[in-house]
């Protein structure tokens, strides 16, 4: 089931109270103390580019108007996938290779700043090269929102992602996109337009 390896991917960019014991693969970095933090670059150089879309099997153009999905942790995510040059692609085929890029994607309502999930961890995944010059994710990933946003809160809204990867030599590439939600195209879905979201 396509939705149990993003679920995996999804569990390993967990990050929570005992970071400070977790490996680099939840997207924790040492910061010099001997602590760990979800996102920590130090002292980040720009250079490279990152380009943040969508698509499962492969990469594909960020839409205007993004379905969303629900799954089967009983709420709605998004699917992203990223592109990069310029940057240290890593190896795709070993989760724990030290050049392995650290990615994070976040998602926020466009008008209102708030966002969609708490967590703020990065992954720390390696990308497959596309040609001599470019490299993607070997798979779309799932952001999972927190589930207290229901269809109400979402469908028809503007949201805003941001991609921020930052590779084994320092390097730092972010993108940014603004889609408006739709409904899955699986209509297998609740719908709860009087669903108070997300609260205090």
């Amino acid at each position: 089931m396509r939705f149990a390896g993003a679920l995996t991917l999804a569990a390993l960019c967990a990050c929570g109270d005992n970071a400070g014991t977790a490996t680099t693969v939840d997207g924790s970095i040492p910061d010099g103390s001997g602590r760990r933090d979800c996102w920590n670059p130090v002292d980040p150089i720009p250079m490279g580019v990152g380009i943040l879309g969508t698509g499962y099997d492969q990469f594909e153009a960020m839409p205007t108007e993004l379905p969303l999905e629900y799954g089967p942790q009983a709420g709605f995510n998004l699917v992203a996938n990223v592109q990069m040059r310029g940057l240290i692609p890593g190896n795709p085929d070993d989760i724990f290779e030290p050049s392995n890029p650290y990615s994070r994607i976040s998602a926020y309502f466009a008008d209102t700043g708030v966002p969609l999930r708490t967590s703020v961890c990065a992954f720390n995944l390696g990308y497959k090269p596309v040609d001599a010059t470019t490299y993607e994710m070997t798979d779309g990933v799932p952001l999972i929102f927190d589930t207290c946003w229901r269809s109400g809160h979402l469908f028809g809204r503007q949201i805003r992602i941001t991609l921020e990867i930052y590779d084994a030599n320092r390097g730092y590439a972010s993108d940014e996109r603004v889609v408006t939600a739709v409904a899955p195209l699986n209509p297998d879905y609740p719908t709860e337009d009087d669903h108070p979201g997300c609260v205090p």
